[in-house]
């Protein structure tokens, strides 16, 4: 081989080097890319599945109680959509059950809207408790079922639009 036929082949072969590593660092760089998407997404998904689980506690805390205080159910003491604060319930004794009632459910209206994002708490009768928004809780009165349903903004759009219920069925 001739030396000028070398010194071609080793002009027209310069750079081919540098353009492979440009090409590994974009196919790096994409993966990267990926990679703190997926990153993303499970965080998004682990708030959520937080949220979730602390509206279905609540639900369930409010279910207890409601079950502890009959009378102050069959009072109307929970079917409030705004209750009041009652704290002289936890401070002595002698509080009827629907002044109880009361308390109980500021404080779990209380602890929707600390716990979860735009939270609010419903408790009320409903033949269909996976339906409503926060502002009109679409509670039909329409059996003994107890629905409790909480909402809370799950995608901070500021709509609370996500829905968790639980319904209890008295005898």
């Amino acid at each position: 081989m001739s030396v000028a036929l070398a010194n071609a082949l080793r002009s027209a072969c310069q750079g081919v080097g540098l353009i492979e590593i440009l090409v590994t660092m974009l196919l790096l760089s994409v993966g990267l890319l990926g990679f703190i998407g997926l990153q993303t997404l499970a965080l998004q998904a682990e708030r959520s599945a937080f949220y979730r689980s602390s509206a279905s506690v609540i639900a369930m805390d409010a279910a207890e109680r409601i079950r502890a205080n009959r009378t102050g159910f069959a009072a109307g003491g929970y079917a409030s959509s705004l209750a009041e604060n009652s704290g002289s319930c936890f401070e002595a004794a002698g509080c009827s059950p629907e002044a109880l009632a009361q308390a109980e459910l500021y404080e779990l209206q209380g602890r929707a809207a600390e716990v979860l994002p735009s939270g609010v708490l419903a408790v009320c009768l409903d033949g269909t408790p996976n339906d409503g928004r926060s502002t009109d809780h679409a509670c039909d009165g329409s059996n003994r079922m107890v629905a409790i349903k909480i909402w809370w903004d799950d995608n901070r759009d500021g709509v609370a639009e996500t829905l968790v219920s639980t319904s209890v069925a008295f005898p």
